[in-house]
């Protein structure tokens, strides 16, 4: 079945059946999913942000300035919806997500599943891969590293001063494993490995890097496993152990695999009891709350990463829409801010525009209203009132070009860039 389906489960279903459906390893490849124009005008872009019901997390996706971290964004949080609709059989205009003050997604006012009790998901994105793995009854989080040379972080250092600057995050066995890899490679890999489990950990807790990664510590469940090349290319499974704070805890399970030749996923499973929510709406979508400390039961292997397309994502009776969207042009000038709209409020109505104020001229009129119009605050200006800022059909010198924009230090999707053509009027509407 495609997951692109999102085929409701009936409750009278196979209970095994069910339960192997919420617990998902998905993974997208971002170098497999190209526009053919920037996210801000492109119109597949827009189609698919449309699933995105809430507010904020439309914001967020366009918070990052580089195009590609605006895609790995509006993945990361499309897969999180497709999943609870896989999961739970429901819709996919239904779902809404949150999250905990530690930012851990998960489904608001999860609906109650005798398969998926305590369902809940976690997704992280790094280097080519998004990915997402979820569970029915375990906390779960996820981590996949790009182990192909220095992060972002310290793209101008070499490896040995790149893990230098995060020494403090190992205790001392782990450096030690690092530090006894055969060569750069291997310390790339135990490393890589090392920090992927650490970052699935707390992301399953939901507290984040607001731990301290030193006070946990892993090891190799098969001794030097990690720093052997072959266990990355054949996709074999890795298991660790982990001690917090110098005690060992089996009730985590943690497995690593490689999805190629440089990048490592660790899924990490655990007791829910040990969920960090400070509000206490994630616990509240759990079984049993705050108060399982035990090992969740059932817990088998983990089932394999499964390599999804974006048009899988998108539901079935929607799919010859985005096909048709796919294949045709960007976004327009006027449906360009329609669509940076859209990232604000889909469903909200618009506030009232600011009072035109005696005197001035129409031209004066609509560079105050421009400057006064925040997208990304409480008092925008309405799209009728944004709409009338620009006529395309009158004279040049009275029209907003896009210096004024630029001036005013908003954001506005699909602007035309001055750098390229300082003449070029902001036809918005």
């Amino acid at each position: 079945m495609s997951v692109s389906e999102f085929q409701r489960v009936d409750d009278a279903a196979d209970p095994s059946r069910a339960e192997q459906r919420a617990s998902l390893r998905w993974a997208m490849r971002l170098s497999e999913w190209t526009l053919a124009d920037a996210p801000a005008v492109s119109a597949e872009f827009d189609f698919l942000l449309r699933f995105v019901r809430e507010e904020g997390e439309r914001r967020a996706v366009f918070k990052f300035e580089r195009d590609d971290d605006r895609r790995r964004a509006l993945l990361s949080r499309l897969l999180a919806r497709a999943a609870c609709a896989e999961a739970l059989g429901l819709d996919l205009d239904d779902v809404r997500v949150a999250r905990t003050r530690g930012k851990k997604p998960y489904l608001a006012a999860a609906a109650k599943r005798p398969w998926a009790p305590n369902f809940n998901f976690n997704i992280s994105h790094e280097g080519d891969y998004v990915v997402l793995a979820a569970e029915p009854d375990a906390l779960c989080g996820v981590d996949v590293c790009a182990a192909d040379g220095p992060s972002r972080r310290a793209e101008q250092t070499s490896l040995l001063r790149e893990l230098e600057s995060l020494r403090d995050c190992f205790t001392d066995g782990e450096w030690a494993r690092v530090e006894g890899a055969p060569d750069d490679a291997g310390r790339r890999r135990v490393f890589s490995a090392l920090w992927s489990c650490k970052e699935a950990y707390v992301k399953a807790r939901g507290d984040g890097l607001a731990f301290p990664l030193r006070r946990v510590e892993f090891d190799e469940a098969a001794p030097g496993s990690w720093a052997t090349p072959a266990a990355w290319l054949y996709e074999e499974t890795l298991q660790a152990r982990c001690a917090v704070d110098g005690t060992r805890d089996d009730r985590w399970r943690f497995e690593s695999v490689a999805l190629d030749a440089t990048h490592v996923v660790t899924v990490c499973r655990g007791p829910v009891g040990e969920a960090r929510d400070a509000e206490g709406k994630f616990s509240a979508t759990l079984r049993d709350g705050a108060n399982a400390a035990h090992a969740p039961t059932g817990l088998g292997r983990c089932p394999p990463f499964r390599l999804l397309r974006v048009e899988d994502l998108v539901p079935k009776k929607r799919r010859a829409e985005f096909a048709r969207v796919r294949g045709g042009a960007a976004l327009d000038a006027k449906n360009s801010c329609a669509a940076a709209l859209r990232i604000l409020r889909l469903d909200d109505d618009p506030p009232a525009p600011p009072p035109k104020k005696p005197g001035m001229t129409p031209r004066r009129e609509r560079r105050r209203t421009l400057k006064r119009w925040d997208p990304l605050g409480d008092d925008a200006a309405s799209a009728t009132d944004l709409a009338g800022l620009v006529r395309g059909d009158g004279p040049d010198d009275d029209r907003v070009v896009c210096s004024d924009v630029v001036a005013a230090g908003r954001f506005c999707s699909g602007v035309p860039s001055r750098a390229a053509d300082p003449t070029v009027p902001c036809a918005i509407m």
